[in-house]
């Protein structure tokens, strides 16, 4: 990833533009995985897809009006891997019965 500092004059239109519109969008990234480097979601592990589906619940109801993407950076290969909406919500769903104490035993 280039990273280039700008000041506000220096921006072009459409470098300007990006960022007016990336405003709009919420981006939530989980790069801190302790677990293998995996290469398509259906290998991402439950637990993984579970607490992407946390935030990402959470952050619809901070951002209601808001498009959420949720991702994991594999920092080993340096690759970016989004996940589904519907996958990362129906793997929270799955984990509801975790929350209910007599049915965690």
């Amino acid at each position: 990833m280039d990273v280039e500092v700008l000041s506000f004059a220096e921006l072009s239109k459409e470098q300007l533009y990006m960022i007016l519109k990336n405003r709009f969008e919420v981006f939530f990234l989980e790069q801190d995985c302790v677990c293998q480097d995996m290469d398509d979601e259906d290998q991402t592990p439950e637990g993984l897809l579970r607490q992407m589906g946390a935030y990402h619940a959470m952050l619809r109801q901070i951002y209601p009006d808001k498009e959420i993407e949720t991702g994991i950076l594999w920092t080993r290969t340096a690759t970016y891997m989004p996940l589904s909406e519907n996958r990362v919500t129906q793997a929270l769903v799955r984990a509801r019965h975790l929350d209910d104490p007599l049915e965690a035993t």
